[in-house]
């Protein structure tokens, strides 16, 4: 799932949540309609790779759970289950700066 750059990866995201988004200027933008004219209006970037309070509520929303290894491995990951605890889907992760992207990496897996 690596494979995905950042704005592949905040792009799937929007899919998945139903976030109507733009391409502009090297990232993602979502616009609202004003009044009646249907006009629309730049509101703000969406990035849940850098928008922690965005990634919190998506991680809650889709029930994603760290789950850690021994010290000797150097691996974590973030996990999704399935009501019956079977496993929906994994991503690994070494660093603490790449949990967000495994977090969100993980919500793809389990929505594909």
């Amino acid at each position: 799932m690596s494979e995905l750059t950042d704005l592949e990866l905040c792009k799937r995201i929007a899919e998945i949540e139903r976030v109507d988004v733009t391409e502009s200027d090297g990232g993602l933008w979502v616009y609202v309609k004003v009044g009646a004219t249907c006009v629309k209006t730049l509101v703000s970037i969406y990035s849940p790779l850098t928008n922690k309070a965005l990634l919190f509520d998506l991680m809650l929303k889709h029930k994603v759970e760290p789950e850690y290894y021994e010290p000797d491995d150097m691996v974590s990951s973030m996990v999704i289950y399935a009501k019956d605890y079977s496993l929906l889907a994994r991503s690994e992760f070494k660093e603490e700066c790449d949990a967000p992207r495994a977090i969100l990496e993980c919500i793809v897996r389990a929505n594909q």
